[in-house]
């Protein structure tokens, strides 16, 4: 079987309309679901059009005056001064992924307080969960429209709360990690993009589709967790710098029997072939978690051309370049476009490890 019908298959049986009980029922009933699902959505997408309005297009900020309740923005003077958005604040934007959506409980509300924790913040979980859903297709097709408008609505924060682009932050997850950049290249001067193990559904295979790119922020750093063979990520670096957790390629947790944290919140046991697959690229969410602690140790990173060199040990500490490429981290400056850092992470939290900057033979 080839590998692209192999994704196929695996698409048609993890993507339906209940994220939350993604992997939990038999493969035929899911992929049943992922069909009426997408039966559904594309005539409710394509009648009702993104806006930012209440009920399609959902920004929920939270601020340390509102760490639990969340203030609904909309473009206008009225909801700005309610949600009480204060220009000296650094502004993070959580963008959801395919079929993600914000829920009390959820890795979203945990990034959320995390920052909150550690910091004057202004945070804002992105849903854009009425236009995520099945088919992949739509969901691709709606992220370009939702990605301008989005973009409008951080223009006019900027415009009338006064907050600079340069103190944004905007944080995706899988496709949310490409809708970032179709944000990013509207917002002038933003300040950094976190694409966290950013999706491979279909951009490989439509040319109009833009990927994240370095050119979409100041500063942008993509995080690999998983690739294309055996998950949902990407291979190949877009950004500034890219950053390899155990070589982008399987995390330590993601072994038959082993339980996880998924994006929605609910731990599970890795008992199918299904959950195997989706377990590396939820785990990016899980260690972007963890590079909030300010309190354990760092997740430090090495400058290497390939993985390959990275294990031999031909990149050491002491004459590459060694990052914190945690939410606090470095802007790493001086190194070519699409650069490949690398990190060896562990099995059980906090995950960074004493020399996670050198390969797993010498920690």
């Amino acid at each position: 079987m080839s590998s692209f019908l192999y994704k196929i298959l695996i698409l048609i049986a993890v993507h339906y309309s209940d994220a939350r009980s993604l992997g939990n029922g038999p493969a035929p009933l899911q992929a049943l679901n992922y069909i009426y699902g997408s039966a559904i959505n594309i005539p409710i997408n394509l009648w009702n059009r993104p806006k930012n309005e209440k009920g399609h297009l959902e920004y929920h900020v939270f601020t340390k005056k509102n760490p639990e309740e969340p203030c609904l923005l909309e473009p206008t003077m009225e909801s700005l001064h309610k949600c009480d958005i204060e220009p000296e604040n650094h502004l993070v934007m959580l963008i959801c992924g395919f079929l993600e959506e914000y829920q009390p409980g959820n890795l979203f509300e945990v990034m959320k307080n995390k920052i909150l924790e550690n910091g004057p913040f202004t945070v804002i979980i992105f849903d854009w969960s009425k236009y995520n859903g099945p088919p992949v297709s739509l969901a691709l097709y709606n992220m370009q429209v939702i990605g301008p408008i989005a973009a409008d609505m951080l223009n006019f924060i900027t415009e009338n709360a006064g907050v600079p682009a340069e103190n944004m932050i905007l944080a995706g997850h899988s496709l949310g990690g490409h809708l970032a950049g179709y944000i990013g290249k509207r917002v002038p001067n933003l300040g950094r993009i976190d694409s966290l193990d950013p999706s491979w559904q279909f951009m490989e295979s439509f040319p109009y589709l833009e990927k994240i790119s370095y050119k979409d922020a100041k500063f942008v750093r993509v995080f690999h967790s998983s690739y294309e063979l055996t998950s949902f990520g990407i291979t190949s670096p877009l950004g500034h710098i890219d950053i390899y957790f155990n070589g982008g390629i399987s995390q330590p947790r993601c072994e038959f029997g082993a339980t996880y944290q998924r994006t929605s919140g609910d731990w599970v046991t890795i008992y199918s072939v299904i959950l195997k697959y989706i377990c590396p690229h939820e785990m990016m969410n899980t260690y972007y978690i963890y590079t909030m602690n300010t309190t354990d140790c760092q997740f430090l990173a090495t400058h290497c051309d390939s993985y390959e060199d990275f294990q031999a040990g031909k990149c050491p500490r002491n004459s590459s370049v060694v990052a914190d490429i945690g939410f606090y981290g470095d802007t790493v400056t001086g190194l070519p476009k699409l650069s490949k850092f690398y990190i060896e992470v562990g099995k059980d939290p906090p995950y960074c490890q004493k020399n996670g900057d050198q390969p797993s033979n010498t920690n």
